[in-house]
C-alpha cells in the first residue's frame, strides 16, 4: 500500500477510535502542526465518548475531559482557523453533554471535515465524518444525510469511486425517506459526476438530463445549476464541446454562491481553451484566479493556465506555471496530479523537446490506471500517441494543436458575454 492509499485508508473496527491521521500529524512538522495534529486526536477522542455504542465513565468525567481538551486547544500558538474550529467542537460538547443531546456535535464535526477537504487533507475529513457517523441514533434525518453527502464527495476527489458511488446512493435514498428533494438531486448528480470519472458517459448523462429535468419542474435553480455544469462537464469528456460551453456558461448565471460560479467559470475556461478560443479561456481563467479560491480549485485553474501557455507557445508562462503546480504537487488529488503529468509532457512537445516528453504521460497513464480512471487511461494513451506523431512531424503538429474550431451561435454568445465580464473586471 503506498502513502495515497494510506491517506485515504477508511476506518474499520481494528482502527476506529485510533484517529491515525491526527497522530501522524502530531508526529511530524512543526511545532504548530504538532500542536493541532494531538489537539484534533485530543478532539476525536472527546466525541469518541459521545457514541452510541460507548458507556462513558461518567458525566463528571466527560466535564473534566472537555474542560482539559478545550485549554489545550486554547493554549495551541499561533492560533489558526483549523485550532479555531476545534475549539468550537469543544465549546459544543459542553453544550451537550449538560442537554444530553450528542447530535448538537453534527455541525461543527461537519464544518471541520468540510475544512480539511478545502485544505486537501481527505484522510483528515474521512476521520472526522466517520467519527461524527457513530453519534448517530438510527434514524434517518438531515444530519446523516449531510455527512455521507460529504463522505461521498471527499471519497470522489479522492478517487475512490465505487465507495463514493455506494456513499451518494446511501444517502440519496435517505434523503428520499425523509422527503428531501434538494439532497435526493444531489445524490443522483453525485452518482452521475462518479459515473462520468469512471468512462461512463451514457449513463452519466443520463442520469444528469433528468437531473436537470426534474429541477426544472420543482424550480430548484441551484441543483439545475449543478445538473448543467456537470452535464456540461460529461459532454466534454464525450468530444461534444460546442454542446458543453453554453451549457458551463450556463450554469455559472445560474449559480447564485461565489465558490460555484467559479467553478462553472473555470468549466466554461476548459471547453472554450479546448474549442481554440485561448483568448476567450484566458479571460475565463483570470477572472477565477482573482477570487478568494480553495488550494484545490487554484491548482487546477493554474494547470488550466499551464496548457493555455503550452498551446499558443509561450515558455516563460509556461515554466512559470508549472512551478507553481509543482510546488503543491504532493497534496494534490490523484485525478489533478494525473493531469499535471499529462500537460506537463505535451507542453514539453509542443515545444519540442520530445525526449523529455514521453516519462509524463507515462506517470500520468500509471496513475488513471492505478485509481480506476478507465476513460482517462484511454484518453492518456491518445495523447502520448499525438506526442509521438509530432516527433515525427513536429512543425505540422504544432501548427494543428493552435487551429480554432468553429463555434456554434452558443459559443460564439459565450465568447461575448466573458468579453464583458472580463472588461468589467479589469476596469
Amino acid at each position: 500500500m503506498d502513502a495515497t492509499d494510506t491517506m485515504i485508508a477508511p476506518q474499520t473496527e481494528q482502527n476506529r477510535g485510533l484517529h491515525g491521521p491526527f497522530l501522524e500529524r502530531a508526529a511530524g512538522g512543526d511545532g504548530t502542526n504538532r500542536g493541532i495534529g494531538l489537539g484534533a486526536f485530543l478532539v476525536m477522542r472527546l466525541v469518541d465518548q459521545f457514541r452510541v455504542d460507548t458507556a462513558n465513565s461518567g458525566r463528571n468525567a466527560l466535564n473534566y475531559q472537555c474542560f482539559s481538551t478545550r485549554s489545550y486547544i486554547a493554549d495551541i500558538r499561533p492560533q489558526c482557523e483549523t485550532s479555531a474550529m476545534l475549539y468550537e467542537v469543544t465549546r459544543v460538547a459542553q453544550v451537550a453533554i449538560e442537554s444530553d443531546d450528542r447530535r448538537l456535535l453534527f455541525p461543527p464535526l461537519l464544518a471541520l471535515a468540510c475544512h480539511f477537504e478545502d485544505r486537501l487533507s481527505f484522510d483528515e475529513g474521512l476521520d472526522v465524518i466517520e467519527t461524527a457517523l457513530q453519534l448517530s441514533d438510527g434514524r434517518d434525518a438531515e444530519d446523516e444525510v449531510a455527512a455521507f453527502l460529504l463522505k461521498a464527495r471527499i471519497l470522489r476527489t479522492a478517487s475512490r469511486y465505487p465507495a463514493a458511488r455506494s456513499a451518494y446512493e446511501h444517502a440519496g435514498a435517505m434523503a428520499q425517506r425523509l422527503g428531501d428533494e434538494r439532497s435526493t438531486m444531489l445524490g443522483r448528480i453525485g452518482c452521475g459526476i462518479v459515473a462520468r470519472q469512471v468512462g461512463n458517459l451514457p449513463e452519466s448523462e443520463q442520469l444528469l438530463e433528468k437531473v436537470i429535468e426534474d429541477a426544472k419542474a420543482l424550480g430548484d435553480r441551484d441543483a439545475q445549476a449543478r445538473g448543467c455544469q456537470d452535464l456540461a462537464c460529461t459532454l466534454y469528456h464525450a468530444g461534444r464541446i460546442q454542446e458543453a460551453a453554453p451549457l458551463a456558461f450556463q450554469a455559472y448565471e445560474l449559480f447564485e454562491a461565489t465558490a460555484d460560479k467559479v467553478r462553472s467559470l473555470s468549466d466554461t475556461g476548459v471547453m472554450l481553451k479546448a474549442l481554440g478560443h485561448y483568448s476567450a479561456a484566458r479571460n475565463a481563467f483570470d477572472l477565477v484566479l482573482s477570487g478568494d479560491l480553495t488550494p484545490d480549485v487554484r491548482a487546477r485553474t493554474e494547470l488550466e493556465c499551464l496548457e493555455v501557455s503550452a498551446l499558443i507557445g509561450d515558455r516563460l508562462s509556461f515554466e512559470r506555471w508549472r512551478q507553481a503546480v509543482n510546488e503543491k504537487y504532493e497534496k494534490l488529488p490523484p485525478d489533478v496530479q494525473m493531469d499535471f503529468e499529462l500537460q506537463v509532457g505535451t507542453g514539453l512537445s509542443l515545444f519540442e523537446e520530445h525526449d523529455r516528453a514521453e516519462a509524463p504521460i507515462q506517470r500520468a497513464i500509471k496513475i488513471a490506471e492505478q485509481y480506476g480512471m478507465a476513460e482517462r487511461v484511454f484518453f492518456a494513451e491518445g495523447q502520448l500517441a499525438e506526442v509521438r506523431e509530432r516527433r515525427a512531424m513536429p512543425n505540422k503538429a504544432f501548427e494543428q494543436s493552435k487551429t480554432r474550431r468553429g463555434q456554434s451561435n452558443g459559443v460564439q454568445n459565450t465568447i461575448d458575454r466573458l468579453e464583458v465580464l472580463a472588461a468589467s473586471a479589469r476596469g
